[in-house]
This record gives C-alpha cells, sequence and structure tokens, in this order.
C-alpha cells in the first residue's frame, strides 16, 4: 500500500475516536498524557502527535495490558472504520533511530536502524529532497509493505555529526553486552532528545538515566541510591534476560510501587548506566600467599603416588588407578549426585525465543522476525521448563496440536501457518545455534500439521464457546452429506450428529473433538488436529 501523511494522520484519528469510546479510556488517555509531558508546559503540536502514537501504537493499556491498536484492530476492520491495510500499517509500525545511507531524489531513501544494523526502503517523494546521506532521524517507521516505509511527520532530522558519533558508539557497546533486539518506545525517545535537556547530548549512559530520572519526577537522594545499587552489583555476562530477578529488576519493582514512571525506558536507560558503572574494573586485591603443605599432608602425597606407581608396575586397571590416586588426593567430586544437575530456570525457553529472533532480525532484517514472532506462544507454553535441553518432540507435538488451538491462539488458518513456519524455523535454528535436536524427531508430524492445523484453526471459528465448560473427547469416524457425522468416544461407543455445516466440512476423519452432550446433542467445544493422539491418547 501507499500511504501521505495525511493518510496516516487521518487513520490515527477515526482510531483513537474509537478507542476513546472505550470505557475508562479518556481517564486513562488524560493520565497518560501527564506521563508523557512531565516536564513539558506547553507541548507543541509535533510533539502531541508523538503523544498520539505513543499512546495507540506502544503503550500497553491499564485496561488491556496491551496496546490499543492491537486490542481493537480487528473490531475497527469489522465496524468498517479503517481496511485491514491501515490498521496493519499502524500494527507493525515501531520507533528508532536511524541513519540515511542513501538518497534517490523525487523517490525516498534507505535507512539504516542504528538499534538493530536493519536497512528500511522510505518511501517519501517530497522528504527526499531534503535528506543527506549520514543524517540522522529519530522517529517512528509506518510499515506500508516489505518495501516501503513512511516516517512519521514528527520525526526529528539531526546533522550534526557529533550527536551521531555518540549514539553509535553508546549503542555498540550496549549490544556487546545484551543478548535481544534493541528497541527504544516512543516514551524513551521523548525524554532522549525533546526534553528540556535532550539526554543525546550527554555523552555519560549514567547522566542520561540521571536526567531522565529527574525529569520524571525522582528526587536526587533516591537517583543516587539507585546508581550506588548498579554499581555495587557486577553484571552477570552469562544472563540471557536483565530486569528479572536482579538488581534492575529490584529497582524497576521498587519504581513500579513508588512512582509513577514508564518502566521501558527506565529499564533500557538504567540497564545502559549499569553497564557503563561497572565496566570500570574493581581494585584487584593481592593473591593470597599460597599456603605450604604440612609434613602430614607431604607424607600423604608421597604415599598416594607411591601406591599408584605400585598398581601400575603390578599391571593394574589404570582407570581404577586413577579413580584412587584421585580419592587418596582428595580430588575426586562430591558426593551429592544432585552436583551434575543443570538448575532449573523457569522462562528459559523464552529467553532462548528472544535470543532466536533477535539473530534472526540481526541476519535476515526486521521483516523476518517479525514474520516469525509467532514463536512467543511457545514462550507462554513453556514458562515450566527449567532447562533448555528438556524441551523436546512430545512438547512440541503438545503445543502445537493441543495448547494452541486450546488457548485460541490461532484466528484462523493464516496464524496456523504462521505459527507453524515459526516453530519450524526455531526448531532448525536450535539445531544449528544450540546443539538441540528438535527438528527431526518431529518432523513427520510437523509436515502433516502444515496440512491439519490450518483446517482446525478454521473450523474453531465455529465452535461453541463454554469457558467453564470441560468435555469429553471423541474422534471424527465418518463424514457424510449435510453435517452428517459419526463419532467415537474413549470406550469406542459410536454416535451419530448432524453438525452445522460450516463447522462439519472443515473436519476430516481423525480428528479429535472435545465436546458435552446436552439433550442428546453433541456441542462442540474445540476442535484438535489428529496428530494430537499421540499426547491426548497416550497410555
Amino acid at each position: 500500500m501507499t500511504a501521505r501523511d495525511e493518510d496516516i494522520e487521518r487513520a490515527l484519528g477515526i482510531l483513537e475516536a474509537r478507542v476513546l469510546q472505550e470505557p475508562g479510556l479518556p481517564t486513562e488517555r488524560a493520565a497518560a498524557r501527564h506521563v508523557f509531558f512531565a516536564d513539558v508546559l506547553a507541548p507543541d503540536a509535533l510533539a502531541e502527535r508523538r503523544f498520539r502514537e505513543w499512546f495507540l501504537l506502544e503503550r500497553p493499556s491499564e485496561a488491556w495490558q496491551t496496546p490499543p491498536v492491537q486490542e481493537l484492530a480487528h473490531a475497527v476492520v469489522e465496524e468498517g472504520l479503517l481496511e485491514a491495510d491501515a490498521v496493519a500499517m499502524l500494527v507493525n509500525s515501531f520507533c528508532g533511530v536511524f541513519e540515511v545511507t542513501s538518497v534517490v531524489e523525487g523517490q525516498g531513501a534507505w535507512l539504516r536502524d542504528l538499534l538493530s544494523g536493519g536497512e528500511h526502503p522510505l518511501v517519501d517523494q517530497e522528504g527526499s529532497f531534503a535528506l543527506a546521506v549520514d543524517d540522522v532521524l529519530i522517529g517512528r517507521l509506518f510499515v506500508l509493505g516489505p518495501t516501503a516505509n513512511r516516517l512519521s511527520r514528527a520525526a526529528a532530522l539531526y546533522r550534526d555529526a557529533k550527536v551521531r558519533k555518540a549514539l553509535e558508539r553508546d549503542l555498540e557497546a550496549a549490544r556487546a553486552r545484551r543478548r535481544g533486539v534493541m528497541r527504544l518506545s516512543q516514551r524513551e525517545l521523548e525524554a532522549m532528545f525533546w526534553s528540556p535537556t535532550p539526554a543525546a547530548a550527554i555523552d555519560s549512559a549514567v547522566e542520561r538515566a540521571r536526567t531522565w530520572l529527574s525529569a520524571s519526577g525522582i528526587d536526587d537522594d533516591s537517583i543516587a541510591e539507585v546508581f550506588a545499587e548498579l554499581a555495587s552489583t557486577p553484571i552477570d555476562e552469562k544472563r540471557w534476560v536483565f530486569g528479572s530477578q536482579d538488581v534492575l529488576g529490584d529497582t524497576l519493582e521498587h519504581l513500579a510501587f513508588d512512582t509513577d514512571v514508564d518502566l521501558e525506558p527506565a529499564r533500557r536507560l538504567l540497564l545502559a548506566a549499569w553497564i557503563e558503572l561497572t565496566a570500570t574494573p574493581a581494585p584487584v586485591a593481592p593473591p593470597p600467599e599460597p599456603e605450604l603443605p604440612t609434613a602430614a599432608e607431604e607424607r600423604d602425597v608421597r604415599s598416594a603416588l607411591a601406591a599408584f606407581d605400585r598398581g601400575r608396575s603390578e599391571g593394574r586397571d589404570l582407570e581404577k588407578l586413577f579413580a584412587e590416586l584421585e580419592r587418596d588426593l582428595g580430588l575426586e567430586d562430591d558426593d551429592d549426585p544432585a552436583g551434575d544437575v543443570a538448575p532449573d530456570f523457569p522462562g528459559v525457553v523464552g529467553a532462548v525465543v528472544e535470543e532466536f529472533l533477535w539473530e534472526t532480525e540481526r541476519e535476515h532484517g526486521p521483516d523476518v522476525a517479525r514474520a516469525l514472532a509467532p514463536i512467543r506462544k511457545l514462550s507462554d507454553y513453556g514458562q515450566g521448563i527449567g532447562v533448555f535441553e528438556n524441551l523436546g518432540a512430545r512438547d512440541l507435538l503438545t503445543f502445537a496440536t493441543v495448547w494452541l488451538p486450546e488457548r485460541g491462539e490461532l484466528d484462523g488458518p493464516d496464524e496456523a501457518r504462521a505459527a507453524l513456519a515459526a516453530l519450524r524455523a526455531f526448531c532448525a535454528w536450535a539445531n544449528e545455534r544450540q546443539g538441540v535436536e528438535l527438528v527431526e524427531s518431529f518432523r513427520v508430524s510437523l509436515d502433516a500439521l502444515d496440512q491439519s492445523l490450518p483446517r482446525i484453526a478454521d473450523a474453531n471459528r465455529f465452535v461453541e464457546l463454554r469457558p467453564n465448560a470441560t468435555g469429553t473427547l471423541f474422534e471424527v469416524k465418518e463424514l457424510g452429506d449435510g453435517g452428517a457425522c459419526v463419532f467415537a468416544d474413549a470406550h469406542a461407543g459410536l454416535r451419530r450428529e448432524v453438525l452445522r455445516r460450516e463447522l462439519a466440512a472443515r473436519l476430516a476423519v481423525g480428528d479429535r473433538v472435545r465436546a458435552v452432550v446436552e439433550s442428546g446433542k453433541l456441542a462442540i467445544l474445540r476442535c484438535y488436529p489428529p496428530e494430537c493422539a499421540a499426547v491426548l491418547e497416550r497410555e
């Protein structure tokens, strides 16, 4: 699709009017505006536009815990307020700091995302005449399609080489010390570039965080305590996720309960400050003087070595001799059998999923990463798995054939195909990069699901929604004309039913359904593909 600035403005206006019809959202908007403009007395029209983008497209609503555009995407299309491609343009937009790498006057430009390294084509015939190579653009990019993007008219342009180099240096240092896709929120950009003291003009990550916290209403003593706590805690370089069960997480929890600051920019700014605070090596203490062995210890060592030599000359088994030598010298492992067991880290599947998406965006670009984002559903499924290597073919089969349909995670065939494509790519990546073999043991089922799961996702659009009903599992045995079906339960008892034609047309022999019997009729609550039998009916 193509879009002019006025088209984007119109879409935002329609979405905002629809959002403000929801109970409580006008009040929530007023409170959000106060946070966004906490240190601005008289915001101009462009600042108001940036707030509108943040509130509608990015900020999780207190009512829904997701941004309004995601919550109402289907509604505004079904109500005829916006076309689907206009909603997709809003949903897929994202904020960033972009460097102009080339310009074609009268057509557009190519932008490099300084956060992710991705390249994005910019379509803007008029704006192209005002751009030059090495310009830095800060703001929101609206995705019009795979090869077309449009920059928000509220974005800013910097032609200052010092600003660009300072940004590149800080972002590169942060990337080298963390995993995951780096993104800056609209609120964070506002604090960095449009506040009375733009953080972009400050080289120090600590000072940028201090400026933002102060602008957010945090007093100097509290800010000093935050930095002192961060400075005294080394960063664990092996962690995949920062801000959970660490000093940064404790700080964010304190801010969440005791202040009104926006936690997303707080997390990013404080993480950069934490990296900077702990980057200076602490004074190295001189090594302790080695303790000299006592006479008794020397005799024990000589005795152990003599016993080893005797055994070797007698031709005894070397493996046993080495084991005895380690025992005599006190070098053997602890007897605790749990010592060799990998510790459990609930949420590790989600961490690996985020690493996969980060590497995908870095190597193949943000469009590919967005296409594979449905794999995040596996993060929710695998929250209780504490060791990634424990994720096996049975888990993946349960996830794809039962968990996704049961939770209503697939709105239709397209979402099912996207989820399977993401799962296949993730399995291949885990095999190649993590050494965890998932694809081969799951390949046959995955190939079959390419055909069955989209059909099941379509069928589940016509089932009865009864959240508190459990039901019984039935297998589809026969399908006839006019919605006629034959089902079998676990005891091989057969029953004939006439279903809604829309539902029956999407079922196949071998499918499973969860249903309840009411007034002698079968009410279908949920459908599953035939491949679910391996996990639902296993003895």
